[in-house]
């Protein structure tokens, strides 16, 4: 994503070029699928599968995972998690899940954010990249959250630091 994001362009440009990669993040997504499936065979694998993938790539956590519970108050909530993410510089992976009664996962979601100069990068990848005013970052998380939690329910979201 970053050769993509800093290629002068249009939006239409960049598309071509994530067209062009569709065998290498299909690859990353195997990758991350096996980890899932060799976690779930061996109970004593600690690391969740998601930060082994992202370690595989370069990028690791610089702190502690933080949840953010959104049920009890929805507004303070988000508004928490914008100020997280529009810390100068910061870059951050953000979780929304629900595990089951099992302890399995019931549902999840990932995104990733990134600010710079001022904007809040935000890329969902199924709804794309966002690139935001400090002050819309609350109602385009608001918009995740509904989108997803229409198949499976997110009571928190979490937020993991992340160093590229």
């Amino acid at each position: 994503m970053n050769d993509i994001a800093r290629v002068p362009g249009t939006a239409e440009s960049r598309i071509a070029r994530l067209e062009g990669s569709t065998p290498e993040i299909l690859s990353l997504n195997q990758q991350y699928v096996d980890r899932v499936a060799y976690s779930n065979q061996d109970p004593d694998n600690q690391e969740d599968p998601l930060l082994q993938t992202a370690r595989a790539h370069g990028i690791e956590p610089v702190g502690n995972t933080m949840a953010v519970d959104i049920l009890s108050d929805e507004e303070a909530a988000m508004a928490e998690i914008s100020n997280i993410l529009n810390r100068p510089g910061s870059s951050h992976l953000l979780w929304l899940g629900n595990l089951g009664s099992d302890g399995s996962d019931a549902g999840n979601h990932v995104i990733a954010a990134h600010e710079a100069d001022g904007r809040c990068i935000l890329f969902d990848p199924n709804l794309g990249e966002f690139q935001l005013r400090p002050s819309e970052v609350s109602m385009i998380l608001r918009e995740v959250v509904a989108r997803n939690s229409s198949q499976f329910a997110i009571p928190e979201i979490f937020i993991m630091p992340m160093r590229p």
